[in-house]
């Protein structure tokens, strides 16, 4: 008599025989879920992977799940007998802790298997995408390689994947792989809703500047995108140092390599020169960008020849509307220029050029603060003059009467003189000129940037002027400065001025 345990033997050998001895295109998943099957059959299993690999199953992908169920069997396989939907599945079942999926790749992927060889990059690039997003990784070199070399053989899923990428690297402030990220290939998606989220940080605005760089250096029109020439301009004239400050920061030590810089003033050289060949600042209805380009010539270059040139220009243009934006655009050239210089000319020049039929509190701070460097007196009777002309109501935290109020006080801090201007803020309090929490915080804030200049030397002449002159400059710039309109950008709020 034959017993059980001989029976289920006899039987499975038999069975595994006949899978052996048929026709390997024939042999479908169910053949292998027999329960008699002895799944620890090692060489019967690498036999028939074996098989697999040099024939033209239609059930290729559902027979390797099955006999390939954890990593494992990697290791009792010939590795040189692997096509790509064998590897597939091992990459799926790839712990990574003896290869990464990329070295099993690297090792074994055959790339004249044009349907197969798709959907293995497909998955690669997105597991190593999705690494990165969920944070397992924080490497995206190898996604950016297979990424860029396979462009034209992976699916439309890649563009989805690089926004969720795009976003989770301006999280992260990876500066350098965002500059990567728009450094390869020849496409370069739209990323628009991305980079607006995000504007309202440095990595953000990082990540624009990067963009529009990588759309100059590829050629494309980036007429069709105004408002990022726009932002970029704005960023270059409110927020450069901060932004170099930033990049420096993250980049540790680095090098002259330019990798390893920001060189923000090359990109803003090529967008210039962009504008000027096409000649987009003289497109009908292009009054924001003129601005913008006399605040960067005038004072983020400092060319005035050009500045003065370009002023000329966008008054004789047909559709000049005869509105005050760039009179009030060059008051705040001039003064920043006097100021930075130390060459009170520039007072008669500002005052020369000034709105003759509206006086916007804008203008006024700027003259006030112009004036009271040179001279406080002047700029405190200016600040007398009409400081009960303006408006008292509060507009997002701030009124004409308190905007005025803290140019002249910055004006006696420039001129050291905290004991005045201490007395003026206390007053300003008393008779309700600064009301708002908001106001009065502003310019305390103020009074605590002034200390602040003293820290490392008590000697004002030589030392403390030079960084309180620093605040000073950075606060006129500020001032009115131009914003990006509401139907080009949704938000910009972080890109305008502190000062209405």
């Amino acid at each position: 008599m034959i017993r059980a345990g001989h029976v289920s033997c006899f039987q499975l050998k038999r069975l595994l025989s006949t899978l052996l001895k048929r026709d390997i295109v024939g042999i479908k998943p169910q053949d292998l879920i027999q329960a008699s099957i002895d799944q620890n059959d090692t060489q019967g299993r690498k036999t028939l992977i074996h098989r697999l690999v040099n024939s033209t199953n239609p059930y290729k992908r559902e027979l390797y799940e099955q006999l390939v169920p954890d990593f494992s069997y990697y290791f009792k396989l010939d590795p040189d007998v692997v096509d790509n939907q064998l590897l597939l599945r091992l990459i799926e079942v790839n712990p990574g802790r003896v290869l990464s999926n990329v070295e099993l790749y690297k090792k074994h992927h055959v790339e004249n298997d044009d349907v197969h060889f798709s959907a293995l990059i497909d998955f690669l690039v997105e597991d190593l995408a999705m690494k990165y997003i969920g944070r397992e990784s924080g490497d995206l070199n190898e996604f950016f390689t297979l990424a860029d070399q396979y462009k034209g053989k992976t699916s439309s899923r890649v563009e989805e994947l690089n926004e969720l990428i795009l976003n989770e690297m301006i999280l992260r402030d990876d500066l350098f792989m965002i500059r990567r990220f728009f450094t390869i290939g020849d496409s370069v998606g739209s990323y628009n809703s991305i980079l607006v989220r995000h504007l309202d940080t440095l990595s953000g605005k990082f990540a624009l500047i990067e963009y529009v760089k990588s759309l100059i250096e590829k050629g494309k029109d980036i007429s069709k995108d105004m408002w990022m020439i726009e932002v970029v301009l704005s960023i270059f004239n409110s927020h450069r140092n901060q932004l170099e400050s930033f990049f420096k920061q993250k980049n540790g030590n680095g090098n002259d390599n330019d990798n390893d810089t920001l060189n923000f003033d090359n990109l803003v050289f090529k967008i210039l020169q962009k504008i000027n060949e096409s000649k987009l600042d003289v497109s009908l209805g292009e009054m924001n960008l003129r601005t913008l380009l006399l605040e960067t010539y005038g004072i983020a270059i400092g060319d005035m020849e050009l500045t003065l040139k370009k002023y000329n220009q966008y008054e004789g243009l047909k559709d000049y509307d005869g509105s005050d934006k760039y009179k009030k655009t060059m008051v705040k050239v001039f003064a920043y220029r006097g100021i930075r210089d130390d060459k009170p000319v520039y007072i008669s020049m500002a005052e020369a050029i000034q709105p003759s039929t509206t006086t916007t509190v804008s203008v006024l701070q700027i003259l006030i603060l112009l004036k009271c460097y040179f001279n406080i007196d002047e700029g405190l009777n200016l600040y007398n003059y009409w400081i009960n002309k303006v408006s008292s109501t509060i507009n997002e935290g701030k009124s004409q009467k308190g905007l005025l109020t803290e140019a002249i006080i910055l004006g006696c801090l420039i001129n050291n003189d905290r004991e005045f201007a201490m007395l003026l803020f206390n007053k300003a309090i008393d008779h309700n000129i600064l009301q708002q929490e908001y106001e009065i915080s502003r310019v305390k804030k103020w009074f605590k940037s002034y200390s602040d200049c003293f820290i490392e030397s008590e000697d004002w002449q030589n030392h403390a002027h030079e960084k309180m002159k620093r605040i000073y400059l950075n606060f006129v710039e500020a001032i009115g400065s131009c914003t990006i309109e509401q139907s080009k950008i949704v938000s910009t709020a972080t890109l305008g001025s502190e000062a209405s």
